[in-house]
């Protein structure tokens, strides 16, 4: 069962599907706390060309934030994120309080609570594949977690614990696979120990598990083995079962034991001369003193005395590299309990051009429990030799490189001057290979006066400064410096661009800046401002606590990741397929009000928002146009939803619309074509096209993006369109229409009509919009006025017209009787006449054409009626007929006329000048009329004259009268 760690794994990653595999992530990861095995914060993975004008927050949670150091890595075996992306994407993980808390590169959270059966646990220390052989070896795989625990106090067994854990897909949930378990009985009453996993790698089938154990303030007293600091080695080969039981024990001959701290920080590790090497960090204890010693190292250490500390862990179990160097002699007497930091760092030694591996030491201060001195970096061989010297022991060429008083150093390496091209000779040849990035300010400690600087070495010819002059560089020195707030944080070439220089990411409190060191040649450069800084951002209100590098997505892309004490927030440029439209992805017809759902999937958690347009199709608008429908629509959730209510932006087009980021417009997605109608009435037929006030008018048709319909009606001379009726129908269905024609007020009652068109207005409603597009006319005959003529069809050439008010069907308020002569179609006023009166008698006169048109006609209204009378000339005058007459059956007509102006009396005497009848009593007559008296035959008392003669008497006021005969004959 030697394999069974790495079988767990890989069991754990593999499973769940029966075609599941290996799914490598890209190389560019971050699986140790500062950043690589040397622990020099370089992210060596070039970034695929990206602008950092491109570079925005693509997303942020606040699932991981604090004093914590997330590690990144290949550790859920996700699948890529896109099929055309070299790599699967890298997860960002950390331990938040009882959690282990997960980020995929798309944003979305995966957390698991630590088990009850765990305890103390601090943090991830460290990501490893259980595969490799070396460091890194297999980069892009996949990864499990190595986890810190604290200083817990085990009364109960008295064992420390660390624990190893993985992701299990198929629970979708960490799972702890192994517990790491050291017995500290030898060690009582120190039964407390703190365990860091720090590197892990397969040896003989077996997973070798590095760790850093400490004992914080252990008791002394113990005159044997009084406490352990140092570093163990776990095998899980012992293993026959998975967690909870057995414990995993470590390697007793692999164990290094140490007088002094080696807790603070990442160790550094690295390859040369086929050798695996580490480098642990050593801070001097200040109130023990003890001497604790070590087998492996094959020598003893002294609790209060700094030390250069390295192994050599390439075989099967740890033995001594460099052993533990002494410093003491190194540091100054003026200066106590230096926290020594050591790093491996790749440069290159200017003389010979080579690719070399030397060791950095930094010796730093706190300025805290009798830890004070000048803080000192100094460039040592591989084998621990010293190359420079500190300046106590009057070093000529190659002095160490001091800092200030009480201060951590912030160390990385990186090209930062890049291509051989940028050189300004004699003074600044172009220093081939990474150079050596330092802040005196560090993730712990900010210094007021501090410095960025960039450091070379250089074995050979001294090289010549610009400034002062005759002045020459030191062997370790710097190349330039600036004056900045800020602690290295991360190095990496993060825009991939051609100049091939490393940025250097600087924390300054809540602000993160990306530095560009500039040209040599560059006039700012060589006036004191080497640096350029490209990109800023400030999380307001926030501390920034960590900055690390990697390729989150596999796209090649470097990301920028941040962590505060409120969030993490990844930087980048945002995957320009980050948003996936997921409707519509069909052509659909929409009309006015209706909803659009535009949905689409962000494959990338995104932070910003997006702008959601419309782009019609050619032949709408003019080329090129764009139209904004939503601009920094909140896009903060998987899958996005936005609701566009159909309006005048879009009626009567066809286009698509665009899901764009708000800041990255590269970064969008389209929906399929859209149809957009407007209201529109079809197939419009009218019931007829002439009408009468009263009667109905019916218009059918088909309503297409229509839930109502509408008639309306306006006169030439009428500004606005008055509405008759308006219906509710159906989308894209038949209707029909009905509206009662009004009584519209346009007939003249003096003249010929202009017209006698309306215009009629067919409406298409839907909402707030409406197709105005149908207008037709149609014509409009007055509503006959119910009267009856009487033709007279006697001598007597008067004309009688009767009518009845009450059939009116429209209210008639006066009434003119108007006369055409000649049917002209000029009409004079003949009389006003009372509805009411329901009748009316014309004299006709005595040169009235044979033509003539009498107009009845309501005043205000739509009833009018024209009539046209014939057969009017008087033919016979002053006649009496018929004569004799028999009463009751016949009538006499009294036909006369008058030479002037005049009052007419007209009687009926019997043969003794008896008045009879009296037919007109002072009537006023004019000449040029022919009047009409009638005698029905009747006396005074109403009973019928007996037969005899009888005489008419037609007296006028001037004096003229004339006798008529008549006769009755019975």
């Amino acid at each position: 069962m030697t394999k069974f760690l790495m079988f767990a794994v890989l069991f754990i990653a593999l499973s769940g599907t029966a075609q599941a595999q290996l799914e490598y992530a890209s190389p560019s990861n971050w699986m140790f706390p500062d950043g690589n095995p040397e622990g020099t914060h370089y992210q060596k993975i070039i970034s695929q060309p990206q602008p950092l004008n491109y570079f925005a927050i693509k997303w942020s949670s606040s699932a991981i934030a604090g004093d914590v150091q997330p590690l990144i890595g290949n550790i859920i075996n996700n699948s890529k994120i896109y099929s055309i992306y070299n790599y699967a994407p890298n997860e960002i993980c950390a331990v938040i309080g009882d959690k282990i808390v997960l980020l995929d590169a798309t944003g979305k959270k995966v957390e698991t609570e630590l088990p009850k059966t765990t305890s103390g646990i601090k943090s991830i220390s460290i990501l490893f594949d259980t595969t490799d052989t070396y460091i890194n070896s297999r980069p892009g795989s996949l990864l499990i977690l190595g986890l810190e625990t604290m200083e817990v106090e085990n009364l109960r067994d008295s064992l420390a614990f660390s624990y190893i854990a993985g992701y299990d897909p198929v629970f979708r949930q960490f799972k702890i696979l192994n517990r790491l378990a050291l017995d500290l009985r030898p060690f009582n009453p120190n039964i407390f120990a703190s365990i860091k996993p720090v590197f892990a790698k397969k040896t003989n089938n077996e997973v070798s598990i590095f760790s850093i154990i400490n004992m914080s303030k252990p008791d002394t007293t113990a005159p044997i083995a009084p406490f352990f600091r140092g570093m163990v080695q776990f095998n899980t080969g012992n293993l026959i079962q998975a967690f909870p039981y057995p414990d995993v024990g470590d390697i007793n001959s692999s164990r290094v034991m140490l007088g002094p701290e080696c807790h603070k920080g990442q160790p550094s590790l690295s390859t040369y001369n086929w050798s695996l090497n580490m480098l642990l960090p050593i801070y001097p204890a200040f109130n023990i003193i003890d001497t604790i010693q070590s087998t492996v190292l094959g020598t003893s250490t002294e609790t209060n005395t700094p030390y250069l500390v390295g192994l050599n862990l390439t075989d099967t179990v740890v033995y001594s590299g460099i052993g533990a160097i002494p410093l003491s002699s190194s540091i100054p007497a003026t200066s106590s309990r230096p926290f020594i930091k050591p790093y491996y760092i790749n440069i290159n030694d200017q003389n010979n051009l080579a690719d070399s591996i030397f060791i950095l030491m930094a010796e730093q201060y706190n300025g805290l429990d009798s830890s004070h001195g000048q803080a000192r970096l100094h460039l040592l061989s591989t084998q621990g030799t010293f190359l420079t010297l500190p300046q106590e022991q009057n070093p000529v060429d190659n002095p160490s490189f001091n800092g200030t008083d009480n201060h951590y150093w912030s160390v990385a390496v990186g090209n930062v001057d890049g291509l051989i091209t940028n050189s300004w000779f004699p003074y600044y040849p172009n220093n081939s290979g990474n150079e050596l990035v330092v802040t005196q300010s560090s993730r712990d400690f900010a210094v007021a006066q501090n410095r960025l600087s960039i450091m070379r070495y250089n074995s050979g010819v001294r090289q010549l400064k610009p400034s002062p002059p005759n002045t020459y560089l030191f062997q370790f020195d710097t190349l330039c410096s600036q004056r900045i707030n800020g602690w290295v944080a991360a190095v990496n070439d993060l825009d991939g661009a051609a100049d091939k220089k490393d940025e250097i990411i600087l924390v300054d409190g809540s602000t993160m800046r990306i530095m560009r060191m500039r040209d040599y040649a560059d006039l700012q450069f060589r006036a004191g401002y080497p640096f350029d800084t490209v990109f800023t951002y400030t999380f307001t209100g926030q501390t920034i606590s960590n900055a690390s590098i990697a390729d989150l997505e596999g796209d090649g892309l470097n990301d920028l990741i941040i962590t505060t004490f409120d969030s993490t927030y990844v930087f980048g440029t945002i995957l320009a397929n980050a948003i996936d439209v997921v409707e519509p992805l069909t052509t659909n017809t929409y009309c006015a009000g209706d909803t659009v759902f535009i949905r689409w999937a962000n494959i990338v958690k995104d932070r910003n928002g997006v702008n959601i347009l419309y782009k019609p199709l050619p032949g709408y608008f003019p080329n090129d146009t764009t139209i904004i429908i939503h601009n920094s629509y909140p896009n903060t959730r998987d899958t996005v939803t936005y609701l566009y209510i159909v309006d005048s932006m879009t009626l009567g087009t066809q286009g698509y619309f665009i899901v764009e980021n708000e800041f990255q417009k590269h970064v969008k997605d389209s929906t399929a074509v859209q149809i957009f109608n407007k209201p529109h009435l079809d197939s419009i037929q009218f019931n007829q096209l002439m009408f009468e006030p009263g009667e109905t008018l019916t218009a059918s048709g088909v309503a297409l993006c229509v839930d109502s319909v509408a008639l309306e009606y306006k006169y030439r001379s009428d500004s606005t369109w008055t509405k008759m009726t308006i219906i509710t129908v159906g989308n894209n269905q038949n209707f029909s229409i009905d509206a009662i024609i009004p009584c519209v007020n346009f007939f003249r009652c003096d003249s010929a009509d202009e017209d006698s068109l309306l215009f009629i207005q067919l409406l298409g409603i839907k909402g707030i919009y409406t197709d105005t597009s149908l207008s037709t006319s149609i014509r409009i005959n007055p509503v006959p006025f119910p009267v009856v003529v009487d033709t007279c069809p006697s001598i007597c050439k008067t004309r009688f017209f009767s009518w009845n008010p009450a059939i009116l069907q429209f209210a008639c308020d006066s009434m003119g009787i108007y006369v055409s002569y000649n049917c002209t179609g000029s009409y004079e006023l003949l009389a006003n006449v009372a509805l009411t009166d329901g009748q009316y008698e014309w004299d006709l006169p005595l040169n009235l054409p044979d033509c003539v048109t009498v107009r009845f006609c309501c005043v205000n209204s739509c009833i009018r009626f024209d009539t046209n009378l014939t057969n009017n000339r008087v033919q016979y005058i002053n006649i009496v007929a018929p004569n004799p007459f028999k009463p009751p059956l016949e009538t006499a007509d009294i036909v006369y006329k008058v030479p002037a102006e005049t009052n007419v009396t007209i009687r009926i005497i019997d043969q003794n000048n008896r008045l009879v009848a009296e037919l007109a009593n002072s009537k006023l007559c004019f000449p040029d009329i022919s009047y009409c008296e009638k005698w029905n035959g009747t006396i005074w008392n109403g009973s019928y004259a007996a037969n005899g003669m009888y005489y008419i008497v037609l007296e006028m006021s001037n004096g003229i009268k004339e006798v008529h005969p008549i006769f009755v004959r019975k």
